[in-house]
């Protein structure tokens, strides 16, 4: 095992090991520790990257984020996120950040969560990546897209870091989050997004989702709500969201890995949230001519899919009806 300083406030370690279970080939693992500067919205952050050694030449870089405080380590116990990263040709970066006290629960929205990218949390991200790539000579990452997953807290920093480098983003998955604080800027609206709530989850946390899935729909991101039939969990969810990463990367990734390809209107299906139905007469990024009753995912499998787990049909009439009546 190697241990180095590598800068102010922050550490890295790095070793070579053998994965136990299905992949049993060599991955370079490195840990950064980054101590936030005064200003920053964390007090701390880990980051851990994991990169199989025969892939020759990584293509993009998957970011795992975890609930609130939560450790992200844990994402490398989960072969389902291995077997994607190496068949896709990615590395892993699982994050793990501490967030600034507060005084009580009625006062989260008035201080600046981790999930808000642009203060701070979303640098000391890529100022990891920048360290990683340093401490790893067989593979680059400079400049390498992100694709980025978060559950819960994380789900809103997968969404918060679009509204803070969205040119880098491939695409995010935003698993039952609760607040979404970042305003978004012009890239944010580019940047395809797959929102999901559990509908046995908090009210709050599904009518947040919600929202924030309407609000971006109307400016035309190629953006889809998914809601399960479960609480906050989300083992149930990957079943979709690990295909609808892989069409993202067949969609997006150009050839040099570098730069991404903008969604098209010939891109994806667009998809009738009331009807659970394919709409073939609409481009997949019309975004105001269906409204808020529609949503867009990168291919017809992954629609297949959706609509197999998606409850939301059910979900979304009962909340139109409701407001019909008022």
């Amino acid at each position: 095992m190697k241990f180095c300083k590598t800068g102010i406030g922050v550490m890295v370690f790095t070793q070579i090991f053998m994965l136990a279970g299905a992949l049993l080939h060599a991955e370079t693992q490195s840990t950064v520790n980054i101590v936030a500067k005064d200003g920053d919205n964390f007090i701390g952050a880990s980051f851990t990257y994991l990169a199989a050694q025969k892939i020759s030449k990584l293509r993009y870089i998957l970011v795992l984020v975890p609930g609130f405080n939560g450790n992200g380590n844990r994402f490398l116990q989960h072969q389902q996120w291995l077997a994607f990263a190496e068949s896709t040709e990615g590395a892993i970066v699982a994050c793990s950040y501490k967030a600034l006290p507060e005084e009580s629960p009625d006062e989260i929205k008035n201080y600046v969560h981790y999930a808000a990218a642009q203060y701070g949390s979303g640098a000391a991200l890529e100022a990891a990546i920048e360290q990683f790539d340093a401490m790893d000579p067989a593979h680059s990452l400079e400049d390498l897209p992100l694709l980025i997953y978060g559950h819960s807290a994380g789900g809103q920093f997968a969404y918060g870091f679009s509204c803070y480098n969205p040119k880098r983003m491939i695409g995010f998955a935003a698993a039952k989050g609760g607040y979404y604080y970042p305003e978004p800027i012009t890239g944010t609206y580019q940047v395809p997004g797959l929102l999901v709530s559990g509908e046995q989850d908090l009210a709050r946390r599904r009518k947040e989702i919600r929202s924030l899935f309407e609000s971006h729909r109307k400016q035309g991101a190629p953006w889809c709500w998914m809601e399960d039939e479960f609480g906050h969990g989300t083992a149930s969810t990957l079943g979709v969201i690990l295909p609808y990463f892989r069409e993202l990367l067949r969609l997006r990734l150009a050839t040099d890995s570098k730069s991404l390809k903008a969604i098209s209107k010939n891109d994806g299906v667009t998809v009738d949230l009331k009807t659970k139905k394919l709409r073939i007469d609409k481009a997949a990024t019309a975004g105001n001519e269906l409204g808020v009753e529609s949503g867009f995912l990168p291919s017809v499998n992954v629609f297949d899919l959706w609509a197999l787990q998606d409850v939301g049909k059910r979900k979304y009439i009962e909340h139109s009806e409701k407001t019909d009546k008022k």
